[in-house]
């Protein structure tokens, strides 16, 4: 509590030295810009700016100038600023709204907003524009000061408390013959999205491609016991085995410490050796065991790999992933009102444009503070937006009577004042909750204008002013958000399942493709990846659990069908591959589907034609499954 809070302190004397440094470098009609440079880095927080930091200063401090230069303009009259306001609002929302993460947009249209009412002569304007210059190298350097953000230990982290939670399911395994199916899902969500970092990751940084591929292992080998413990819970549990897993797991642990790869070899041999004499049931749990030693298999392979393969497999992953993202950010296809960015671009550039121009027409006094909370509620999905303008509305009333009662006691005293809106400044920042971070920025708000403000208006009509437009401006965006063209979480996370169900039914028929384009069938897979990304994000705001099963459903098809694509299995073994194909296909159909699943797996020959024919269930089954909660999920 105490850590959290002395970090709160540090950031928040860090905030105010920036800001001190804006005014006397560019005086106090510049201040707003250093504001807007500490909203922008607490956007960042948590993301990876670290590769190729001249590149990231330069587009910043090339927006910044874009917002600034936008915002003088349009303060020169009411129609150019309505069509400053659309061209640059649009860049903006356009610029930094995103699928699978929050929006980064606030910081710079709160910029325009700020400048745009905080005006400069043309004289001036030669130092606004050095301020802007100097606000995108103030961004990064705030955020290499505040963030930290280092990929190998937050990674590290990351994984070890992975393996650590794996780990306790194991024990619970062991204890009790079950996992508790929360914790289950815990982990294999955990995988995943170590998975998609470090994928990213290989992609953008070329010269840790040797450390980032050891990681890449790590988290393989982690789905592969992931899955072992999922399956286990469906037999009897081999303690013995569960207990050599375990103690393997706190080895691979070592290994991340130390880098100790000979010894980790040894250990994995051991442990494959283990497994290679262990006794089986002819049935479809056999699998887990199959898959332990796949996992060790593929390890010990990408242990001993040379390093000119390892910068193939890399270039691999970065070209795929290059490919994709070409193919999701490609402008044509984004100018649609159906896509995510084009849509909240769209509505928040003609909702702000006619907002200013009616401000700026008809000279509204404090209008700004409604446009101020309606770039503040111009977030991407409806719900969201809702739930945020009720906690603004809320938080808000409450502020303004507080600052009625304050305001009375402490008018006379300016030095007072100003110490009240010190520990509002700090306590916006700190609050975690949005509807009680309101009541601070609303008693700031008021303090800051009962002191400014030069016509000497009543405090208590600053505050039904203050009240007044944040309501205006919020139920201005409940409009604008639910009923034109209104883009709601639920719906566009529907569509997105039902995408997924396709594209796991396209990836089996290219399986099966006698010419089939192996690029097109990985691109498929990675395309998935952003899929999931998008589900996953919204679902932590939907908290739905039918969706996160599908989720964990999805890892393992994506897992299966990775290890199909890699194996020469399909090759040596094509006729059995296409007839036990199209014989699972049908018995989808069917309500005895595993029944006839094991028959066939008793008619298996080889080892391998057993594995093929596992690996099939496990696919048709999880592509069956899906499609039911499909079914399910889009009814709620």
């Amino acid at each position: 509590m105490w850590k959290k809070q002395i970090m709160y302190l540090k950031m928040f004397l860090i905030v105010v030295i920036s800001i001190l440094i804006f005014v006397l470098l560019f005086g106090k009609e510049n201040l707003f810009i250093g504001l807007a440079a500490v909203i922008t880095v607490t956007t960042m927080f948590g993301e990876d700016y670290t590769i190729n930091p001249i590149h990231h200063t330069l587009y910043f401090t090339g927006v910044e100038l874009f917002v600034g230069l936008g915002a003088y303009f349009a303060g020169l009259n009411p129609i150019l600023g309505a069509i400053m306001t659309l061209i640059v609002s649009f860049f903006i929302y356009f610029s930094f709204t995103y699928d699978t993460k929050p929006t980064k947009a606030l910081g710079f249209i709160q910029l325009y907003l700020f400048l745009l009412y905080e005006p400069v002569t043309t004289s001036e304007l030669p130092k606004r524009v050095f301020a802007l210059i100097f606000g995108g190298i103030v961004i990064m350097t705030l955020y290499y000061t505040l963030a930290r953000y280092n990929f190998n230990n937050i990674f590290n982290k990351s994984i070890k408390g992975c393996i650590n939670s794996l780990i306790e399911n194991l024990n619970e395994l062991i204890n009790t013959g079950c996992i508790e199916k929360d914790n289950s899902e815990k982990v294999a969500l955990m995988i995943k999205e170590l998975e998609i970092k470090v994928h990213e990751r290989l992609e953008l940084d070329k010269n840790q491609v040797y450390s980032i591929y050891s990681k890449d292992l790590i988290v393989v080998f982690l789905k592969r016991v992931s899955s072992l413990s999922s399956e286990a819970m469906k037999r009897a549990v081999n303690k013995e085995l569960i207990k050599k897993t375990i103690e393997l797991l706190k080895n691979v642990q070592d290994f991340i410490e130390d880098g100790n790869k000979e010894k980790l070899k040894n250990i994995l041999n051991e442990y494959y050796n283990y497994l290679d004499s262990f006794k089986l049931r002819d049935d479809l749990d056999r699998y887990s065991y199959y898959n332990a030693k796949l996992s060790v298999k593929e390890f010990l392979q990408g242990l001993n790999v040379k390093e000119n393969q390892i910068e193939s497999y890399s270039n691999y992953i970065a070209n795929f992933l290059k490919a994709l993202k070409s193919n999701s950010n490609n402008f044509r296809k984004s100018l649609n009102i159906r896509s995510l960015r084009f849509n909240l671009a769209v509505k928040a550039a003609i909702t702000l444009a006619f907002s200013v121009f009616i401000v700026n027409y008809f000279e509204i006094f404090q209008g700004k503070w409604a446009l101020f909370t309606i770039s503040l509620l111009l977030i991407p999905y409806a719900e969201q937006s809702n739930k945020k303008a009720k906690a603004r509305v809320l938080g808000t009333i409450i502020g303004a009577i507080l600052f009625n009662v304050i305001f009375y006691f402490i008018q006379s005293n300016v030095m007072l004042i100003f110490a009240f809106i010190v520990v509002c400044i700090y306590l916006s920042m700190s609050v975690v909750s949005y509807k009680i971070r309101c009541i601070f920025i609303t008693l700031n708000a008021l303090l800051m204008a009962g002191v400014m403000d030069p016509s000497h208006t009543p405090y208590y009509v600053l505050s039904e002013y203050r009240v007044f437009f944040i309501l205006i401006a919020s139920i201005i965006v409940a409009i604008v958000m639910n009923y034109i063209f209104p883009y709601k979480m639920k719906d566009e996370t529907n569509k997105a399942i039902k995408l997924y169900v396709y594209l796991n039914e396209r990836i089996l028929d290219g399986l099966i493709e006698e010419n089939s384009d192996k690029e097109k069938l990985v691109l498929s897979f990675f395309e998935s990846y952003r899929i999931w990304k998008k589900i996953n994000y919204n679902n932590k705001e939907m908290k739905s659990e039918q969706i996160q099963e599908l989720l964990i459903l999805q890892n393992d098809f994506v897992s299966d069908v990775n290890f199909l694509i890699k194996s020469p299995m399909i090759h040596n073994n094509k006729s059995l591959f296409k007839k036990s194909f199209e014989d699972f296909k049908n018995y989808t159909k069917k309500k005895d589907f595993e029944d006839l699943a094991i028959e066939d797996l008793e008619k298996a020959k080889t080892e391998e034609e057993r594995l093929i024919l596992v690996l099939l269930y496990k696919l048709f089954y999880v592509v069956k499954e899906m499609r039911k909660l499909s079914d399910l999920i889009c009814k709620e």
